[in-house]
């Protein structure tokens, strides 16, 4: 997951792979990735109840904050749960504390045991970076001002034959008026930090409130939440972007990984949603903008117009995911737009387009009478039949009592020799 793996945007996407596994099964989160921070157990706390409450699953902790930590009895003990879990998710932190307290440790192994067992291994922002070939020092080069390098992951599925180097928060616009994009390095530094990779290494961008599934029993790989996945071959000058909702085969990604890949001759039957100016983040690898170069803006209303469709339908078929897209797309075009030059009064009408939007997402989340029947009419429905059961049992109290409920909620019921006959009454429900 690029982020949010404690957000609504991702509530389904661990439903859905808890749902193929067992109901009794065993979720764990380690808190290793944010061991050093001083509210690292409101971190746990908040995915354990995020867990109970949204996912509606129970989250145990597995405490591994330091690698002193695994060698006293609550650190054993903490590992042997880590062997026993089925579901294993972390989190946020600093990658490069990660990666230095797991390498050595008994973690890598115990995570491609359990990989290899079935269990499945949810990794998101920091953690996301420490499980690669190579992680980025984000803070220290974005914060410290370090060199530009790598430190090594933990390479977790090196046993799998993928070298990936995996780089969340791929969209990011924190910045404002700077470039934070890849995980805040901005293009000019990323692009130096690609050079400095291994030939056979594969970057695996993540957008924020986006997953990417790797499914090794079916040999596929599926993209969910709300943005896209980039893969890019820097030795080969290549990409390829996928999309929410976007399938495509396993042996892809084994194929780029190859410290000799070539272009297979098929790549472009794959589906290329880089031509959508809306998700487009690095449109052409082989010819990288010179630096200060301002990339055209004549397509500026077109990708918002393009975004406020998707809008639409979003709230018309009350598509959260397609809803939160739009609205991030919004953002970072005009993010885009003001580092580059666009006219002022582009910007400011986008941002006012913007604002609109806000109000309309909120205003749709109020339910209309039509959208409260629409959504009541199967309890509806069950109650006067369960109410026509106690009459037919002469429970006449409780027939009379589901009458007053149904009438509180503006449903009248009718008795008719024929049956009973509930009509909503206007203005009500």
């Amino acid at each position: 997951m690029g982020s949010g793996e404690l957000s609504a945007s991702m509530v389904e996407v661990h439903k859905s792979l808890l749902r193929t596994r067992r109901p009794d099964s065993s979720a764990v989160f380690i808190d290793t990735p944010a061991g050093f921070q001083l509210n690292v157990e409101e971190i746990s706390q908040r995915a354990q109840e995020y867990f109970q409450s949204r996912v509606g699953r129970p989250l145990l902790v597995v405490s591994l904050k330091s690698r002193q930590e695994m060698d006293t009895v609550q650190g054993r003990q903490a590992l042997k749960r880590l062997q026993q879990a089925d579901y294993i998710l972390m989190g946020p932190g600093s990658p490069t504390y990660a990666a230095r307290h797991w390498i050595g440790s008994p973690v890598p192994n115990l995570l491609r045991s359990r990989l290899a067992d079935g269990a499945i291994i949810t990794a998101s922002s920091a953690a996301a970076l420490s499980i690669g070939w190579k992680t980025l020092p984000v803070y220290e080069i974005y914060k410290v001002g370090m060199d530009l390098h790598w430190t090594d992951g933990i390479d977790l599925l090196e046993p799998w034959g993928l070298r990936l180097v995996i780089v969340p928060h791929w969209n990011n616009a924190e910045g404002g008026t700077h470039d934070t994009r890849f995980c805040y390095m901005g293009k000019a530094r990323f692009q130096v930090l690609e050079s400095l990779l291994p030939d056979e290494a594969m970057v695996v961008g993540i957008d924020e409130h986006t997953a990417l599934i790797l499914d090794f029993a079916q040999r596929v790989a599926a993209v969910r939440g709300v943005g896209t996945v980039t893969l890019r071959k820097v030795s080969i000058m290549h990409e390829k972007v996928f999309s929410s909702g976007d399938t495509f085969p396993l042996d892809l990604l084994w194929t780029l990984s190859s410290e000799a890949a070539k272009v297979p001759d098929d790549f472009e039957r794959f589906q290329d949603s880089a031509a959508d100016p809306s998700v487009a983040l690095v449109k052409d690898l082989e010819n990288p903008a010179q630096p200060g170069a301002t990339p055209a803006l004549e397509d500026f209303w077109k990708t918002l117009r393009h975004s406020e469709d998707l809008l639409d339908r979003g709230l018309k078929n009350r598509d959260a995911g397609e809803t939160a897209r739009a609205l991030l797309d919004l953002d970072r075009l005009l993010w885009h737009a003001s580092i580059h030059g666009a006219p002022p009064d582009d910007i400011s009408q986008g941002r006012e387009v913007f604002r609109e939007w806000l109000v309309q997402t909120a205003q749709r989340l109020v339910l209309s009478p039509e959208d409260k029947r629409k959504v009541l009419e199967p309890l509806v429905e069950d109650l006067v039949q369960l109410r026509q059961r106690f009459r037919q049992k002469h429970l006449w109290d409780a027939a009379d009592a589901l009458r007053d409920l149904l009438a509180a909620q503006g449903v009248v019921v009718e008795d008719t020799p024929s049956g009973p006959r509930r009509r909503w009454v206007d203005g009500e429900g």
